[in-house]
């Protein structure tokens, strides 16, 4: 008699949990699957998976500013939710993404390079050298901006993460598939 009652967790294979409408929101648990379209352009083939982490935090939370920045940064990290998403995109918007995200590793890197080169210079270089760090912090949340999914949490509600922001094609897309 080898029968027991545990079963032991098949660890390749993750459990994903189904997508499904909210009004014109979509509703989720963690973790989560979108079906198989591009979310930035809707196509049906050619697909290259996305696993990606969204985070969510009540809006309230920016009131704890009013105590000091400190309490607003530990509120931020106690009372954030995670969502693990795997969603997938065509290979042309995959790589378009991918580009933004080494542009804004590269500019992130030249702002702090930027800051810290403003300290050894004065005079015009050093007047260079601060056009500079605004340059490349404008250029940095730009392309920090251009490389995010393009859609988000809109909210939370136990166990529920409800997300928003898909262009109207890809969210008939979604509903229907």
């Amino acid at each position: 008699m080898n029968d027991s009652i545990y079963k032991t967790p098949n660890s390749s294979q993750t459990n994903y949990n189904s997508i499904e409408l909210a009004g014109n929101q979509f509703k989720i648990k963690e973790p989560g699957k979108l079906p198989s379209i591009c979310v930035g352009c809707g196509t049906e083939s050619d697909l290259v998976k996305v696993q990606d982490k969204l985070r969510y935090v009540n809006p309230i939370i920016i009131l704890w500013i009013l105590l000091s920045p400190l309490a607003l940064i530990i509120a931020y990290f106690v009372c954030r939710k995670d969502v693990n998403i795997e969603f997938e995109r065509c290979k042309p918007c995959n790589k378009k993404k991918v580009l933004w995200s080494k542009i804004s590793i590269i500019s992130w890197v030249g702002f702090i390079g930027s800051i810290l080169l403003r300290f050894q210079f004065d005079g015009t270089v050093g007047v260079f050298i601060a056009i500079m760090i605004f340059v490349f912090l404008l250029f940095a949340l730009f392309a920090s901006a251009m490389k995010d999914p393009g859609f988000s949490v809109k909210s939370y509600n136990a166990p529920y993460f409800y997300l928003k922001g898909f262009k109207k094609m890809v969210a008939k897309k979604m509903v229907k598939g």
